[in-house]
């Protein structure tokens, strides 16, 4: 029995202790309030039971996406990205090389979400291997003009109306338009 319950019955064994007429204005007055208190104390504790039944079901589903997210995308450390540090020079000049060639493909405009880093309007998570999914190759097409090999990666989806580059030949079309 909740606090609010306890209150109420000590309140109600005040009342029948007045002594009051059962028909007097006071009485039916004051066994009204004790009425719609009683009520309103049931619906709280129904609302209480009800909020610890989804507490406990949001933990279940947190749990869930957490094996989930570890199934999918493994144990991720952010210290450890699977490269020597002396490496890193190497990479970066590597990474600039592949962005300008990027920028000069597809631009995307500002109203998009600022805090989605693939800019699909979408929010996504910040970690690295979200990066590592946008641009993983899912599918393969051939360029409509010069039937070279084009890897379509997630981000490319996202950006369906933004044109695809042919690397070979400069064709551009819509990845949309692959699937044709």
């Amino acid at each position: 029995m909740s606090e609010l319950s306890d209150k109420l019955a000590y309140a109600r064994g005040l009342f029948e202790g007045m002594n009051l007429k059962a028909d007097s204005p006071e009485c039916r007055l004051i066994q009204a309030l004790l009425d719609a208190l009683q009520s309103a104390s049931g619906e709280l504790d129904e609302l209480r039971k009800a909020h610890e039944d989804l507490s406990e079901y949001v933990d279940v589903l947190d749990d869930d996406i957490s094996e989930l997210e570890s199934e999918i995308y493994g144990d991720f450390d952010e210290d450890d990205d699977g490269e020597d540090d002396d490496d890193a020079d190497e990479d970066d000049e590597d990474e600039e090389d592949d962005e300008e060639d990027d920028d000069d493909d597809v631009e995307y405009g500002d109203d998009l979400d600022d805090d989605c880093d693939c800019d699909c309007g979408h929010e996504h998570c910040d970690h690295e291997h979200g990066q590592v999914m946008l641009d993983k190759a899912l599918l393969e097409r051939d360029c409509p003009n010069c039937g070279h090999k084009i890897g379509i990666t997630l981000r490319m989806l996202c950006h369906r109306d933004q044109p695809i580059v042919c690397p070979n030949c400069g064709c551009k079309f819509i990845a949309a338009d692959a699937d044709e």
